[in-house]
């Protein structure tokens, strides 16, 4: 890589933001320490429909240390996913996470992801995965030695799977991930987590055929306000019914007895769009409907209660490694829960199929967004769904424009 695109892609992501309060405990972790490692990863789950649909997460939260204004890197689960693994957002580790003329980037081999950090110190290593955005077929799979993986699987064949390597996880320290694709689309969990939905006023989608949602989304512009309440009835019961599911399942990993020491990780890596921003789905803007996720942590030895700092995906794994006391690569970004700077900036960006690109930054409660030309600002403290556009008043901190300059260089080097 070229040295000026690497001074570049040092400094993103770190510019600092002086609207930042002060704050930071690099002693949040402190005392925490664990010889195993159990992460779970829920696809497309809104934070707020955790908190009231998953009663099993919920009571474990309880006894965890919760990042509670926790972001992802990106919009889909294979950006979040490198960023998460590889501690870097795409861009920063040299490649473009996109589909190009229907083949699927890859992560390059000379990028380190975590699961071969461990694997090399001699853990021993099992993916069970439902979403193809994390698997070989993108190149997350190095490290692992065990890999299953069924694109669509439901989240009881996850568990079940996940399970039988708990069954018999070994005698040395093991790492175990479980990525669950519920409440993914189409949002068609079993019929005994639908209850409520013939009492619905009737609707012209099938919401169980994930055609339907294109078809929805085309005609939604059309639509009176009481058809899309209506809509929206179905689809808000639809994507709760897959959070009680997919919590149900990942409860029974919660309750193994093979856990007793062992570090558990859970985070989501993205959210989803119900036509806040006039849009359905996720991989299509950075609102916080898209971008807000929730990591948790619950060692023997920490602390539980809610940490209220930023933090990203990047932070995963450097908060992982502090505890578990293993030493992560040079390259790894990202830092330990506590430890982000507090005048930094989270950014990102997602260049879209038809070639635009998206991008954010945000510090110290102010947002920057981009979409081709248009530019929007927003402050969330007072406006946390992101409705009021201050761009008018000006671009907020500097560095928050200046994010989006170096994102969009590096982008643009590798393009």
């Amino acid at each position: 890589m070229i040295p000026a695109l690497l001074a570049l892609l040092a400094c993103a992501g770190e510019l600092p933001c002086a609207a930042r309060p002060e704050g930071g405990d690099p002693g949040l972790l402190d005392g925490a320490s664990a010889r195993s490692l159990l992460v779970i990863s829920l696809d497309t789950a809104r934070p707020e429909y955790l908190a009231a649909e998953a009663p099993a997460l919920a009571a474990w939260m309880e006894g965890a240390l919760v990042l509670a204004d926790h972001w992802s890197c990106t919009n889909w689960t294979f950006g979040a996913m490198v960023c998460a693994q590889a501690g870097l957002r795409p861009f920063d580790a040299g490649f473009i996470a996109e589909r190009g003329g229907g083949s699927w980037a890859v992560v390059p081999e000379e990028v380190a992801l975590a699961s071969e950090v461990l694997a090399d110190a001699g853990w021993r290593t099992a993916l069970v995965s439902s979403n193809t955005n994390f698997s070989g077929d993108v190149g997350l799979d190095a490290g692992f030695q065990s890999v299953w993986v069924q694109t669509g699987a439901g989240a009881r064949q996850v568990s079940e799977q996940a399970l039988d390597f708990l069954a018999d996880p070994g005698d040395g320290p093991w790492y175990l991930h479980a990525h669950y694709a519920d409440p993914h689309l189409p949002y068609d969990p079993p019929p005994e987590y639908l209850d409520g939905l013939e009492a619905l006023a009737p609707i012209d989608y099938d919401l169980s055929d994930r055609e339907q949602y294109r078809r929805l989304s085309a005609e939604w512009p059309g639509l009176s306000e009481p058809e899309r309440e209506r809509v929206l009835d179905h689809i808000a019961l639809r994507y709760a019914a897959e959070h009680r599911y997919a919590d149900d399942q990942i409860g029974r990993l919660l309750a193994h007895p093979a856990l007793e020491g062992a570090l558990v990780v859970f985070f989501t890596d993205h959210g989803e769009q119900f036509f806040e921003h006039d849009r359905f789905g996720h991989g299509l803007t950075v609102y916080g409907e898209e971008l807000r996720a929730i990591a948790a942590f619950a060692a023997p030895g920490l602390a539980p209660g809610r940490w209220e700092g930023p933090s990203s995906h990047q932070d995963i794994w450097p908060t992982i490694a502090a505890i578990l006391g293993v030493e992560l690569p040079e390259a790894f970004g990202g830092w330990p829960a506590g430890r982000r700077p507090a005048d930094g900036v989270r950014s990102g960006l997602r260049l879209l199929e038809d070639g635009g690109l998206v991008q954010f930054a945000e510090c110290g409660g102010e947002k920057l967004l981009r979409a081709g030309a248009r530019e929007e600002r927003y402050l969330l403290a007072e406006d946390p769904r992101e409705l009021a556009d201050r761009a008018a008043e000006g671009s907020g901190p500097a560095p928050l424009a200046e994010a989006l300059a170096a994102d969009r260089e590096a982008l643009e080097a590798l393009r």
